[in-house]
């Protein structure tokens, strides 16, 4: 009788850790579902974080550039962005013409969009200096 009580104490510890381990289990399945979840969500701050960059420096660079360097200096930042966009997986499109350069000020027209696996975004604005 006396090793009956042992036995039923040792299957009583077996089945406690099984159960503590799926309770572990369950617990680490929860939080790491929270944390894709909130780094999902901080993906999308940056990506429009990303754009809202993209256009606010296209516009700066209208302003700092000449008539001279204006169309060089737009090719070579959009080479940038797109470039960057490919490297960090996104689809970055930044396209522009240049309606006027002169003396009396310059107009650009731009059309941006950005893709990425969790959202896409398009803009349409002019830079009239």
């Amino acid at each position: 009788m006396h090793s009956s009580s042992k036995s039923k104490k040792a299957q009583f510890y077996i089945v406690t850790a099984v159960f503590i381990v799926i309770v572990m289990y369950q617990i680490s399945s929860w939080i790491n579902s929270m944390r894709i979840s909130k780094s999902s969500y901080v993906l999308l701050e940056d990506e429009f974080e990303i754009f809202d960059n993209i256009k606010e420096k296209s516009i700066k660079t209208v302003n700092i550039s000449s008539c001279e360097e204006l169309k060089w200096n737009l090719d070579e930042y959009k080479y940038f962005v797109e470039k960057f966009g490919l490297e960090n997986n996104m689809k970055i499109n930044l396209r522009y013409t240049i309606q006027k350069c002169d003396q009396s000020g310059k107009i650009v027209n731009f059309t941006l969009s950005l893709k990425s696996p969790e959202i896409y975004m398009n803009s349409t604005y002019d830079v009239m200096i």
